[in-house]
Parts: C-alpha cells; sequence; structure tokens
C-alpha cells in the first residue's frame, strides 16, 4: 500500500522455515569456508549461505587468489597450501602463495559437500529474527529466486565480511577512521600473456609497483592507484590490481555499481597501456574482471574484546587466542588527496600479535560469532587482520568453538581457557 511518493507499506506475510542446524554460517569465502568446515568436522551440522553463484569470496568471486599470512598456518590453511602448490601448480611468492581461482573454486566447494555441509547459492540475507530474550538470534531471513525463506540456528557465525547478520541483529558496530573514511575498493583482474622469468628478470618485485605506475603514466593515464600490483598464480595467470575507488560505502549500492563501471573501464584502459609498450608486454591480455568488488573495510562488529593497534606494537597475546597475525598495517588510503597507495604512521612498527576469542564472540547477541574481516577491531589493527590467510584461521577457530560450545551446552563467551586449548591447538604457529 502507497503510504507517499516516497514510502509504501508491505502487508504482513508468513515466511516458511527451509530448515533448522546446529550452525548457520553467513558467507563462504575464506573465513566462511574455514569456520563451515571447521564445525563439520568436530561433528555441527552446517548451512552455510552466500550470495554469490560459489565459494571462496575475495579469492574466486573477487578474483584475487593470493593469499597473505598464511605461511604459519596448520590445519585447513596448511591443507591448502598443500593442495595449492602440489597439486594445482600455485605459486609461492615469498610468504604468499597464489592460484588459479576456478581451481580454488572447485576445491573449497569439494570439501565442503564432502564434509556434509549443506550449501545455498545466491541467496542473501536480509533480516535476522530474535527471541524474547533481544540477544538470540533465531533465524536468519534469506531472499532468492525461491522468494523470502527463513533458516534456524542454534548458533550463527558472520563470515559476510561486511558484518551483514551482526547489524541486521541489531549489533553496534564501527566504520572507517576517526574521519568516517574507510580504505577504498579495486576491483581483481585476471591476466596473461606474460612470461613469469622474463617478468622478474626485466621488472623484480622490489620495483615493480613503482614501474608499472611509471608505465602507466607516460601512457597518459594518472592511475588511481600508485602502486599497481601483479602476481603471479601458476598456468601463465597473473592477478592485477590497478586501480582504487574512493568514499565508496559498502551499503551504497548505487555507489558500488559505480564504482564497478569506474574500476572495469580503468582496469582494461590500464592493461591496453601497458601492451601497448610491446617487449615484455606485447602479449598481454585481460582474461577477466571480478564480479564482486573487492571491500577491504566495511563494518567492524562491536565483541567482548577490541583487536588494537597497541596491541600490534607490543605483539600482545593471551591464553584465549585464536591465532597470531604476523602481517603488518597495510592501509590503503582513504583520502587520494594525501596518497593513493599506502598511508600509515610510519613510526609504528608492528610485531606478530594474538586474536583473542573474545574478539570474535558478538557483544550484543549471545549466539553470535565473527570471523573475517568484520571482527571487533580498530581501524589501524583491521588493516593488518583482514588478509586471507589471518580469516582462514580465525574461521577455522570460530567453527571448532562454536561446535566445543554445543557440545558443553554453553555459550561461546563461557569457553574456558581448556575448551579454547582444544579449539585452537593446531592454529597456532607452525
Amino acid at each position: 500500500m502507497p503510504l507517499s511518493a516516497t514510502l509504501v507499506q508491505e502487508s504482513a506475510r508468513v515466511t516458511p522455515v527451509r530448515g533448522s542446524y546446529d550452525i548457520i554460517v553467513a558467507g563462504g569465502g575464506p573465513a566462511g569456508y574455514a569456520a563451515a568446515l571447521g564445525a563439520a568436522r568436530a561433528g555441527a551440522s552446517v548451512l552455510v549461505l552466500e550470495q554469490a553463484a560459489c565459494l571462496g569470496g575475495i579469492w574466486t568471486a573477487g578474483l584475487l587468489p593470493w593469499i597473505i599470512d598464511q605461511h604459519t598456518r596448520g590445519s585447513i590453511m596448511g591443507e591448502l597450501r598443500d593442495y595449492i602448490l602440489n597439486q594445482a601448480g600455485g605459486t609461492l611468492v615469498g610468504t604468499t602463495l597464489g592460484v588459479d581461482p576456478e581451481l580454488l573454486k572447485l576445491r573449497l566447494e569439494t570439501d565442503l559437500v564432502a564434509a556434509g555441509i549443506r550449501l545455498r547459492y545466491n541467496t542473501m540475507i536480509t533480516a535476522a529474527l530474535k527471541g524474547s530474550d533481544g540477544r538470540t538470534i533465531t533465524h536468519a531471513i534469506t531472499e532468492s529466486k525461491a522468494g523470502r525463506e527463513a533458516w534456524q540456528a542454534k548458533l550463527f557465525i558472520d563470515c559476510s565480511g561486511d558484518g551483514d547478520l551482526a547489524a541486521q541483529a541489531g549489533c553496534g558496530f564501527d566504520y572507517g577512521n576517526e574521519h568516517g573514511l574507510a580504505q577504498p575498493t579495486s576491483l581483481g583482474v585476471i591476466v596473461s600473456g606474460i612470461d613469469p622469468e622474463r617478468l622478474e628478470a626485466e621488472l623484480p618485485r622490489a620495483i615493480r609497483k613503482v614501474k608499472l605506475c611509471e608505465f602507466l603514466r607516460e601512457g597518459g593515464l594518472e592511475p588511481s592507484y600508485s602502486l599497481p600490483g601483479l602476481g603471479y598464480l601458476g598456468h601463465g595467470l597473473f592477478f592485477y590490481a590497478g586501480a582504487h575507488q574512493y568514499n565508496r560505502r559498502f551499503d551504497d549500492p548505487d555507489a558500488l555499481t559505480a564504482a564497478l563501471i569506474e574500476a572495469r573501464a580503468e582496469a582494461h584502459r590500464q592493461i591496453e597501456i601497458l601492451r601497448r609498450r610491446g617487449g615484455l608486454w606485447a602479449n598481454l591480455r585481460l582474461h577477466g574482471t571480478a564480479s564482486a568488488l573487492g571491500i577491504r573495510e566495511a563494518r567492524r562488529i562491536h565483541g567482548r574484546a577490541t583487536v588494537t593497534v597497541d596491541d600490534i606494537i607490543k605483539g600482545r597475546s593471551t591464553t584465549r587466542t585464536v591465532c597470531r597475525s604476523h602481517f603488518g598495517l597495510d592501509v590503503h588510503s582513504p583520502d587520494p588527496s594525501r596518497t593513493r597507495g599506502i598511508d600509515k604512521p610510519m613510526e609504528i612498527q608492528a610485531r606478530p600479535y594474538g586474536i583473542p576469542w573474545e574478539a570474535l564472540v558478538a557483544r550484543d547477541c549471545d549466539n553470535l560469532l565473527m570471523a573475517g574481516r568484520c571482527i571487533s577491531g580498530d581501524f589501524l589493527a583491521h588493516s593488518s587482520y583482514r588478509v586471507t590467510g589471518t580469516a582462514v584461521a580465525l574461521g577455522e577457530g570460530a567453527g571448532r568453538g562454536a561446535a566445543r560450545a554445543l557440545q558443553r551446552g554453553i555459550l561461546p563467551a563461557e569457553l574456558t581457557d581448556e575448551d579454547l586449548a582444544t579449539v585452537t591447538d593446531d592454529l597456532a604457529d607452525q
């Protein structure tokens, strides 16, 4: 019923409940994949709700299968590392893994199906229902080609990256820096036609980003990102990341649409400029641009503890650490008037630090965990722990911890040090 020119009132409706599970995982990216697998291996029934048509998130739909801070990880990340290097023909560049995203799609899917996990693709979580206590989520509400549906679970893990389920459940969150600005978005691009050995000889990694920017400027383009990245994935494929889109909020679909259009056009122009240089670049070909925009930063959901930059400076860890991060601060400048590159306090020296269990436990909902980049942290700390090698470890820890809480009949916040030692035993540094 129209209420005004700008408002309508929908009729009340009854929503079918399509299933009941021990644990529902919101999002099937790196954190969600590992959360689901960790929980299922611990004996829980699990449903993954994913808005894309594949698992992997930024690795696959985002075409950035460049796995940072994975080198000390055991368990699920260790299994993936073994697959990438020994079966998938992937690469190890320093401590970073690269892999063909199509092969990764199949591997992640095979793992979850084999573990008995139910997958639902092309399905977006649009609401959360809570019980009479106001602190317990009872159902996730979704929209898809099947219409509006409800899904029941005992525990929920938000691995959406943007903290969508937590926000829909009324959880508090932080966003951006002290000025409310978040890091820019990027569009993943896959290219081929470069000899990897010749690339390393003519344009070694130490100078590659700076030289790529120079090449683009010589071709008549001032790139939106001054440190373009090019990394070898194996099988003749490279990822390329040469553009930033600034001041585009993750929850504004019009802004994200504009960002996608802008980013795709700039990517094609950059590749054409490089191809025209000839030589190393003569056969350069753009294979594909991502179907999902790379969102570096969205909601940081309030937890029972917050990871801070002080934790990173001091290398702080506790007995309740889920995993340790070894990646430094990586703030892609939110303000292009300052710089179109990396912008962080130069005096800060990062040390390996622990991420506590309580940063994964929602403050405002008792049966909700977070894993991946939407955990509880401050702006600078987030720029470190947001990388996907860490996301896998956090996801596995969240999944195992959720299953442990169900087995003991307690809330996630009530897990003891002994419980957490069991949950995180092989997530520690290897």
